[in-house]
Formats: C-alpha cells, sequence, structure tokens
C-alpha cells in the first residue's frame, strides 16, 4: 500500500475506536486509535510475543519438515563424522549415496526441488545458488553450516605461554596477496583506537570465542588471540592440548542470488529452513561479503534458522523482497541483519538479541556509525512485526535513509544503546503497538538516545506503544540533514503523531518523556494540530519532562501538568493547548 508523503485525512485521527488491544506490559492495557482503522492490514495484531530475552543458548530448535521422494541428500563423509549415512560428493545424491558438501549438492539439484541435509558440521562456503532451491535438515537432524576448520597441530613458544598454529595462515584482509587489514576489512572511523573490532578471525576453544588483539599484542596466557601482520600466522594464548580448537576459514556460507539475465528466474522463490549457521568471518566492508546468509533473489523465504557467532553481519536481504521469520539471529560480531534496497521484505517473529560482540563504534563517527540489531535502507514498505531486537551494543531496528511506509508493529526492543526503534531522513512510517524498553544512552548526559527516535521524518505514526524506563522515552528530531536528503523527500519532521501510548517509569529518579530537537522545524510545527499528540497515559506524570523547542524558547516542563497548562507558557500547536494525555496507574 502506497502512503502520503505529505498532506493525509486528519479527521479519522480524532475517534477512538472502542476496541482494546493487550500490550506487551502485563496488565498494562491500550486501545489503538483509528489511525490503524484508515489501513485494516496495519492493524495491530492481538498480542505480541513473550517478554522474556530468548538468548541463544547452543542446541537447534527440532525440525520434522517432509522429505520430498526426489529429494538430493548430504551428509557429511564418514571419515570426518563416523556415523551413516556417508557422504561423497560422487555420489549421485541419493538417500543412500549422498553428497558429502551443500555446494556439490546445490550444483547437483534440479531448480525448483528440495536438498535434505543430514546430521552433522559441513565446514564450507556453500557458493551461490543460482536456481530456485529448497534447503532443510532430515527430521530431527542438527545440521550447521560452520565458515571453521578444526585446527590440531600447533607450536608451542619456547619463552611463553603462546601456541602457534601450524601450516594456517589467515586468508582475510588481503589485496595483492598482501594482509592489509585497513582499509580493506574495515574503516578505522568505525573501531575504536586500539581494537580488533575490524578484523574478521575468529578463535573458538571448546567453543568458546577468544578476543582477538592487534599484532604485537601479547596473549600469553590469556583468553586472546593475534594475527602476525607480516606473515599472516595465528597465535593464541590458551594450551589447545586436548581441546577442540577452531579458525574462522570462510567468510560466508551461502549466497541465493537471482540470475544476470532479468528473463531467468535464478534463485527467486528459494528457501532455507531449520539450519544452523556459524563461525565465517564475514567483513564489514566487503562489498561482496555483506553477510555469512545473502539473499540477493525475490521471495527468498529464510525461516527457522540460527545465525550466531559471526565475525561481521549475520543475515543480508539485498535489493529483492524476501521473507524472514521465525529466526535466531544473535551474538553476531556487526549487526545481525542489514536490509538494503528490498522492498516489501517481511521480517515477523525473529530474536536479534547481543548483536555487535565486536562493540564496532556506536557513537562519534558520523556516517560510519551503522550499528543495529537491523539496520533497514532505502526500502519501502517493509513489514516488521513480533520480534525481539534486544541487548545489542546499538541500536534495535533502525530504519535509515528512504525508508517509506515501514510498518514497524507488535515487536519487543529491550536494552538496547541509542535508540530502541529509530526512523530516520524517511517518510510514512507506523510505529504502533510495541514495547520500548531500558534502551540506554551514550552517557549519562547523552541528549540524543531515546526509546523511539523520529529524525527529518516526516508522517510518522506513533500509536499505542509501551515506552518503559528508556534514557529518553521519546525523541523528535529535526536537523540539518538537506545534503543526505533524497530525492522526493522533505527531510523535516512534520506530519507526527504521537496519540495513545503508554509511558511508564517506575525506576527512581526523574525521566525525560519527550524531547523535541529543531533545525528548520519546530515542536509545535511537528504535527498538524493538537489532535496529533493527545489521549496517551504517562506514569508518575510529576516525575516525567518534556523538552519542547519552539521559535519563541527552550521550554523545559518538569511535569506534565506544566506541559499541559493553558496559560500563556504552556505547550501549545497553532495557540491552542496540548491534551498530551492523563496520568497511569497501574
Amino acid at each position: 500500500m502506497t502512503r502520503r508523503l505529505t498532506a493525509r485525512p486528519r479527521g479519522a485521527l480524532r475517534t477512538v475506536l472502542a476496541m482494546s488491544v493487550v500490550l506487551l506490559v502485563g496488565a498494562t492495557t491500550a486501545g489503538p486509535s483509528a489511525a490503524a482503522a484508515r489501513a485494516p492490514e496495519r492493524a495491530a495484531p492481538g498480542a505480541a510475543a513473550s517478554a522474556d530475552v530468548a538468548r541463544w543458548a547452543g542446541p537447534l530448535p527440532d525440525t520434522n519438515y517432509p522429505v520430498p521422494a526426489d529429494a538430493t541428500h548430504v551428509a557429511v563423509a564418514c571419515t570426518i563424522q563416523p556415523q551413516p549415512p556417508c557422504g561423497d560428493d560422487s555420489n549421485p545424491g541419493t538417500a543412500d549415496r549422498p553428497v558429502a558438501t551443500l555446494r556439490k549438492a546445490i550444483e547437483r539439484v534440479q531448480a525448483g526441488k528440495t536438498i535434505v541435509m543430514h546430521e552433522g558440521e559441513y565446514r564450507e562456503d556453500a557458493g551461490v545458488a543460482m536456481k530456485q532451491v529448497t534447503i532443510q535438515p532430515y527430521p530431527h537432524a542438527t545440521v550447521w553450516l560452520k565458515g571453521s576448520i578444526v585446527q590440531t597441530s600447533w607450536t608451542k613458544d619456547a619463552t611463553k605461554d603462546e601456541w602457534k598454529a601450524n601450516g594456517w595462515t589467515s586468508p582475510f584482509c588481503l589485496s595483492g596477496g598482501a594482509r592489509q587489514p585497513v582499509p580493506v576489512c574495515y574503516d578505522p572511523a568505525a573501531v575504536d583506537t586500539g581494537s580488533a573490532a575490524g578484523l574478521p578471525e575468529q578463535v573458538f576453544v571448546d567453543g568458546v570465542e577468544l578476543a582477538q588483539v592487534l599484532d604485537g599484542v601479547g596473549v600469553a596466557g590469556q583468553s586472546k588471540f593475534r594475527i602476525d601482520t607480516a606473515t599472516r600466522e595465528l597465535v593464541i594464548g590458551v594450551d589447545p592440548t586436548g581441546k577442540d580448537v577452531e579458525i574462522s576459514q570462510h567468510s560466508r556460507a551461502i549466497m541465493v542470488e537471482r540470475h544476470w539475465d532479468p528473463g531467468l528466474p535464478g534463485g527467486n522463490n528459494s528457501k532455507i529452513l531449520g539450519i544452523g549457521v556459524t563461525h565465517y568471518a564475514t567483513h564489514w566492508r566487503s562489498e561482496t561479503q555483506q553477510g555469512a546468509v545473502v539473499m540477493n533473489a525475490t521471495n527468498v523465504t529464510f525461516e527457522g534458522n540460527t545465525v550466531v557467532e559471526n565475525s561481521g553481519t549475520g543475515v543480508a536481504v539485498m535489493q529483492n523482497p524476501s521473507v524472514v521469520r521465525n529466526n535466531n539471529v544473535s551474538m553476531n560480531g556487526y549487526r545481525g541483519m542489514v536490509v538494503h534496497q528490498a522492498s516489501g521484505t517481511v521480517l515477523e517473529r525473529n530474536t536479534f538479541d547481543g548483536n555487535n560482540t565486536q562493540h564496532y563504534k556506536i557513537n562519534g563517527c558520523g556516517d560510519f556509525c551503522t550499528v543495529a540489531a537491523v539496520k533497514a535502507t532505502e526500502a519501502s514498505d517493509l513489514k516488521v512485526s513480533y520480534n525481539r531486537f534486544t541487548n545489542t551494543h546499538g541500536a534495535g531496528f533502525w530504519c535509515d535513509v528512504a525508508c517509506l511506509d515501514a510498518d514497524i508493529v507488535a515487536n519487543t526492543a529491550s536494552d538496547n544503546i541509542g535508540a530502541g526503534i529509530f526512523y530516520e531522513i524517511s517518510a510514512g512510517g507506523f510505529i504502533a503497538f510495541n514495547r520500548i524498553e531500558n534502551t540506554r544512552g551514550h552517557s549519562a548526559s547523552d541528549e540524543f538516545s531515546a526509546g523511539v527516535k523520529v529524525a527529518n521524518s516526516q508522517n510518522v505514526e506513533i500509536i499505542a506503544n509501551t515506552f518503559s524506563n528508556n534514557h529518553r522515552q521519546l525523541a523528535l528530531f529535526d536537523g540539518n540533514r538537506d545534503a543526505d536528503c533524497p530525492a522526493g523527500l522533505t527531510c523535516r519532521t512534520t506530519g507526527t503523531v504521537v496519540v495513545e501510548n503508554t509511558f511508564l517509569h517506575d525506576q527512581p529518579g526523574d525521566r525525560r518523556l519527550l524531547t523535541t530537537m529543531a533545525y528548520a522545524v519546530y515542536a509545535d510545527e511537528m504535527f498538524d494540530d493538537v489532535g496529533d499528540i493527545a489521549r496517551n497515559r504517562v506514569q508518575r506524570p510529576a516525575d516525567q519532562d518534556f523538552h519542547w523547542v519552539t521559535r519563541r524558547r527552550h521550554w523545559i516542563y518538569r511535569s506534565l501538568a506544566e506541559f499541559e497548562d493553558t496559560g500563556v507558557d504552556g505547550a501549545k500547536i497553532d495557540g491552542q493547548p496540548i491534551d498530551f494525555g492523563s496520568e497511569y496507574v497501574p
């Protein structure tokens, strides 16, 4: 559905529906406004997912997908894992004679058919699937695609507790055959001085990841490792004797690709179901390694997968719409997921938890600060619902630069830094029925972090959300972003709607409820009329203040009562006092 970018009917916004919706806050309820009724497909679901943090703990969920009779079968070779069936890439790929690698199965399978993967760890880059294919595990099998190899040969340093990996050199960050971490792997602006965050190598000892340090830094006796810049050799500070040591070897697990000939389907309508993807050394800057899994074909379904502990971005949806559903994309080194120029993509019921484990910079780095659990750019009509964006060292869900008409509905954004939900340099966002809680600021004095941030974006509706104990609850910004403004957008924060939200504050101390900042548009100009900022509910209204920037002055109202005062100093829109809402007592 195409929504208005400059004008819209206002009457429906002034009517409250009788219907109510249970909304993610225990016993708290809030009713949807009639704004939702203008587009029935955007109305809130009955309830959202549990507020419990669902961190990945190791095992994959059980699966039981039907096995087609004409499926191509894959099983690890019995020399690697002595458990039949035994794969061999010279086999035809039948159930009794499976191939050994996913790459070979993709080569063999007929377009439109299914690949069934048997129990095991597949340590490979499966390459590019440029044909329609379904990839799934055998019923109840645990299948991991791993970007690592098992390293068994080590030499101990004669003078200190450091061990060198015999015969292994890093294949990453190479230019002309030489090791060049900067700028081949990352831009220095995205990484703190002295940090190895941008380097893609990974080492896991008995499943626990070691921390990478820069070349020349000692690792003796520590759970750390380094790569010698000149020789590309790897050195660890943990005794590998009797331990399973895995070193990342591949940058990408699989790419599903459209055909170069637009008349041919390529990988369109493919499915990847129920697979684990881990240990891939994805690069921050590489144009061809946007994620451990890359979907660059139309209507790819990525469902029920677990994508964890990859060095960069976990999943990338590029240029074409896909469906990403019921996945766990957690604890990746950079972003959980990126969506770029993939209009119409659906994200629903996914968990994005604990991403940016490498602590790429999230503040003070301008255009290089791009960290989020999910970052979406240049995409219209995104459907984002029932997801969990939690514990990110960075923003939760961030829609940036020409996001148009995104539906961000019934999600939980909890314990992120900078923003729970961020809508920037875009238009037409529908942010409704979400729970946004415990967003932390970059510092105690941070003026820009908030549970929901809207910056230089027009016609954004913020309806029936629950805000709880965020650094700042809600922030509306209009800054000087003219140089970044895409064609067709105003990049002015106008036409904003803030209705029927609940603002909870049950922790000690004051809380800033609303912050506005102005460049060309001031707070009282961000709304078309007073009915567009109304019918909200505020817990402890005397302890949540409002920063309201007008052409006259920067007003600081220390309570809801001060903000709504009908006198000369109360907040106004077109000279009319604002009835922001009422006190809420749980």
